[in-house]
């Protein structure tokens, strides 16, 4: 019995000897002290209202300064600058918002803060190197900011996720007209590979500007193996369906970039070009 007791009081004394693990330290951006985020706000102010270049230059200073600590109330900041100097706003936080910090920053950037800010964000983490971007990008396809889905659904494109496909389908269809260039810069980096075939498949479906819209997507993410879709839309009578399919046709296939305003003759030898050679 006694040796029992002592085993028993052995067993007690190592458990309580253990060490618990302890907790995960939840992280979060550095907390400036009060001196330190008085100067912050001041020098934010003067980013956004300061008449001389360099006053905001030294105000843009300031607030690099407050390195991390200060990413909260740049973000928040969004929502008090004029669009003309939001990319000052954004050039500031291109040093102090660390990649491995870009959750902790959406975080900060949630549906109700200022979508200037959102954007930003979300496009740093499509851009970003992180392991987990598709995590926090794939959710963001439902947002109910177009470009905050847009800018989600190029991350994914990015990383071949075929996810992004109806986003950039309703994005082309509804921004085309006025924003082309801004489009094909956005998605330049896209690789031709993995969204070829989902974007073949909307080339020919739907009424004009959703075909319309396929075939622009197809030009920018389609392989040569797939070009024969652009068959059919080069026997169409819509003069922007066939210039449509025509500069898809130049881009998938020979890597030539678009006809800008060609001619009627030129463009009915280009339709004739090509369905040759599909």
């Amino acid at each position: 019995m006694n040796l029992i007791l002592a085993a028993l009081a052995l067993c007690a004394a190592a458990l309580q000897g253990q060490e618990k693990p302890a907790p995960e330290a939840r992280r979060a951006f550095p907390r400036l002290k009060p001196p330190e985020q008085e100067r912050l706000e001041q020098a934010l102010f003067q980013m956004r209202s300061a008449k001389t270049a360099e006053a905001r230059a030294e105000a843009r200073a300031a607030v690099v300064a407050a390195g991390a600590g200060g990413v909260p109330a740049s973000l928040r900041a969004f929502a008090k600058f004029e669009a003309e100097r939001a990319g000052e706003l954004r050039g500031v936080l291109d040093k102090t918002l660390a990649e491995a910090d870009l959750d902790l920053a959406l975080a900060e950037s949630g549906p109700k803060a200022a979508p200037a800010a959102r954007h930003y964000v979300v496009r740093r983490i499509a851009d970003s190197r992180r392991d987990d971007a598709l995590k926090h990008l794939a959710p963001l396809l439902q947002d109910a900011d177009a470009e905050t889905a847009f800018q989600a659904a190029r991350g994914l494109a990015l990383r071949d996720d075929t996810a992004c496909v109806p986003v950039l389908h309703s994005a082309v269809r509804a921004r085309w007209k006025d924003e082309e260039a801004l489009l094909r810069a956005e998605l330049a980096q896209v690789p031709r590979g993995a969204l070829s075939a989902p974007v073949s498949g909307l080339v020919g479906v739907g009424a004009r500007e959703d075909r319309l819209a396929g075939i622009r997507l197809f030009a920018l993410v389609g392989v040569r193996e797939h070009a024969r879709v652009l068959r059919a839309a080069l026997d169409d009578t819509d003069q922007q369906i066939l210039l449509n399919a025509v500069n898809a046709c130049r881009a998938v296939v020979d890597g030539e970039p678009p006809l800008e305003r060609p001619s009627s003759p030129q463009l009915i030898e280009q339709v004739q070009l090509w369905k040759s050679k599909l």
